[in-house]
C-alpha cells in the first residue's frame, strides 16, 4: 500500500508517436476515458481524419521504478476501464506496476522463523492495523498465523467442578 501511495509516475516522450491500431469499441472506450488514460501517464494525440481505430496515438508513456509502460499496457487499460468495477476507483491500477509492487513488497517482508524483538513485533502490529488489506500479500499469500485457539482458552479459563 506504501508503494501505491509514495510511488510517482512519470511520463516519458517518446521520439515519434506510436500509432495504436484498436478495434472501433476499443478506440471509443480509450477516447471515452481518455482524463483517467492521462492521469495514469500515456499521452495521446488524436487525428479525427484517420480512418476509425486508426485515429489514435501515442505520444508518452508512464514510466515508474524504472518500468516503461507500452501498447500492451494500453490494451490491458482500456480492458480496466470497459470493466464496471473500474469505474469505482479514481485510478486503475496497470497490472505491470501491480506486478512491480507484489515483488518488492515481499521481498521486503519479515519472513516467518525471523527473530524478533519486542519492539519490532510492536512496530509491525501497529502497522499492519493501518492497512486497508492486513491479512494476505499483494499475491494473496496469507500474512498472520494463528497462535491460539480461542475456544481452547475458554476452556482453561472455565472452573472446573
Amino acid at each position: 500500500e506504501a508503494l501505491w501511495r509514495d510511488t510517482r509516475v512519470d511520463t516519458q516522450p517518446l521520439l515519434a508517436p506510436l500509432s495504436l491500431d484498436l478495434g472501433a469499441t476499443e478506440e471509443l472506450a480509450l477516447l471515452e476515458r481518455r482524463c483517467t488514460v492521462e492521469r495514469v501517464g500515456f499521452r495521446l494525440a488524436v487525428n479525427d481524419l484517420a480512418p476509425p481505430g486508426r485515429r489514435v496515438a501515442v505520444i508518452s508513456v508512464p514510466s515508474a521504478r524504472g518500468t516503461t509502460f507500452g501498447v500492451s499496457d494500453i490494451r490491458e487499460l482500456i480492458t480496466l476501464l470497459d470493466d464496471d468495477a473500474a469505474h469505482d476507483t479514481p485510478l486503475p491500477k496497470l497490472p505491470k506496476l501491480h506486478t512491480l509492487f507484489a515483488s518488492k513488497a515481499c521481498r521486503a517482508a519479515v519472513m516467518i522463523g525471523t527473530p524478533l524483538i519486542k519492539t519490532k513485533m510492536t512496530q509491525l502490529l501497529d502497522h499492519l492495523a493501518t492497512l486497508l488489506q492486513p491479512w494476505n500479500c499483494p499475491h494473496g499469500r496469507p500474512t498472520t498465523r494463528h497462535l491460539a485457539h480461542v475456544p481452547s482458552l475458554f476452556a482453561l479459563q472455565s472452573p472446573t467442578a
